[in-house]
């Protein structure tokens, strides 16, 4: 997939425009509400946003602000430098301060999500304008809520993984399903048959001009809502770990049979 040059990839990967991009084949109610879009940081003190949100980067994968009442009570926003950059960072309406985000956020609009200078791997970053956006924040079992991440291979639905954050909201517990398996995925999500239906075909529309994407959405108290799309699963290195039904070598045999399927 890193062959794929095309201005629709960076599309995909820019936080910004994959949410255009969604509008066209997501029903509205699946779709994340946005406040607003920032090029500066200094733009952020002209907006009214409740006490809850949620501040991305457009330009690459972390640089994220979540404001939760479910965040550690004694979270603060850490100071901006190396040891801050693209970090996840959740904290407390009480303790969100504008004034000491403000510097942090104008440094994750300097740097560069690319991992590999002077390669194509995950050249797409580079073409991304860096902008800011905030959105509402969706309440959940959990302080991030679940994902479902759904795998599409020449157009139709291979793999999922079911995202569960465990009780400190850092690590992640995964439920992994093949194609054939789609009840099971169905039932993590504890979402009727109808809105599956609906966001498999939803997702089904979005994955039809690429080969391979990923698309994700979040399973909230307020049903499924779209998050993103990527050709660039875990920066490329997908890790075999088995699923309900097979194990790490035999799924990595089922992935390796449906792209040689696809290609040949």
């Amino acid at each position: 997939m890193i062959l794929d040059t095309r201005e629709l990839i960076v599309t995909f990967a820019d936080k910004v425009k994959s949410l255009e991009f969604a509008k066209e084949f997501v029903p509205h109610q699946y779709l994340p509400e946005q406040y607003f879009v920032a090029q500066f940081a200094d733009e952020l003190k002209e907006f009214r946003i409740p006490s809850e949100f949620v501040i991305k980067t457009s330009h690459g994968s972390g640089g994220l602000i979540v404001v939760s009442e479910k965040a550690d009570p004694n979270s603060v926003i850490p100071e901006p430098g190396v040891n801050s950059d693209w970090a996840r960072i959740a904290i407390s309406p009480e303790n969100f301060d504008l004034e000491k985000a403000i510097p942090l956020l104008k440094r994750w609009l300097t740097i560069q999500y690319r991992q590999e200078e002077n390669t194509i791997r995950e050249w797409c970053y580079s073409e991304i304008p860096p902008r800011l956006r905030a959105e509402k924040y969706y309440k959940s079992k959990y302080l991030i809520p679940e994902q479902m991440n759904i795998f599409f291979l020449g157009g139709e639905p291979f793999s999922y993984n079911f995202r569960e954050p465990l009780i400190d909201n850092h690590k992640t517990f995964d439920y992994r399903f093949m194609a054939g398996e789609e009840k099971s995925a169905r039932i993590c999500t504890r979402l009727s048959k109808q809105i599956w239906e609906e966001i498999i075909e939803s997702s089904r529309k979005m994955s039809q001009f690429t080969d391979m994407v990923r698309i994700d959405w979040m399973i909230t108290n307020e049903g499924p809502i779209f998050s993103e799309l990527t050709n660039y699963p875990a920066a490329g290195n997908i890790v075999f770990a088995g699923t309900s039904s097979r194990s790490a070598q035999e799924e990595r045999a089922e992935y390796d049979r449906l792209w040689s399927q696809l290609i040949l």
